[in-house]
């Protein structure tokens, strides 16, 4: 997600369904108390639970 990839590449990427990846986000969503994946992506950043390498 915070490489801006989709649901579909992130499923690629990972060698799951996009429907496993859409389920997954919501759950980082609900986690975060982010109202989306711009908002959960920033609140990752602020937490130290993502970084761009």
């Amino acid at each position: 997600m915070v490489a801006g990839k989709s649901n579909k590449e992130i499923g690629v990427a990972l060698g799951v369904t996009e429907g496993t990846v859409k389920v997954h986000v919501s759950h980082v969503l609900q986690k975060l108390k982010a109202s989306g994946r711009a908002e959960a992506i920033s609140l990752a950043f602020k937490r130290g639970v993502a970084r761009l390498d």
